[in-house]
């Protein structure tokens, strides 16, 4: 079971709720959210947000979720327009090399080495 697996499972068992009830809760069909738990599902884009809401977690609870959701679910949904320091980025990205927080850093260096170098500002 994944970290997120493991994760709902604590919070269900907190709160005495069984899948169906969090599904319900959350707005998800129960296969829906069992496919997230056991990672044969993408988490939704909004489902930390969602999950923090509804179960009103501490800013420390929520941190610790987004945390376990960027390991277990790294997509990040970046228009790529064709630069080469972008696509090497993504590429990166794509390897859990580098965290979500890591890519604007590492965009805004490879702006200024650009910038620097006079080669334009295509990022």
């Amino acid at each position: 079971m994944s970290g997120l697996g493991k994760f709902l499972r604590i919070l269900r068992l907190e709160t005495s709720e069984s899948l169906t009830e969090m599904a319900n809760r959350l707005g998800y069909a129960i296969t829906y959210l069992s496919g997230i738990e056991n990672d044969k599902r993408t988490v939704p884009k909004n489902f930390c947000e969602k999950v923090a809401k509804e179960y009103e977690l501490s800013a420390q609870k929520t941190a610790e979720l987004k945390k376990i959701l960027l390991r277990s679910n790294p997509v990040f949904q970046i228009e790529n327009d064709g630069s080469e320091a972008k696509t090497a980025v993504l590429i990166k990205m794509a390897s859990k090399e580098l965290t979500n927080e890591n890519y604007e850093e590492i965009l805004n260096l490879v702006q200024r080495i650009k910038l620097d170098t006079g080669e334009g500002d295509d990022l």
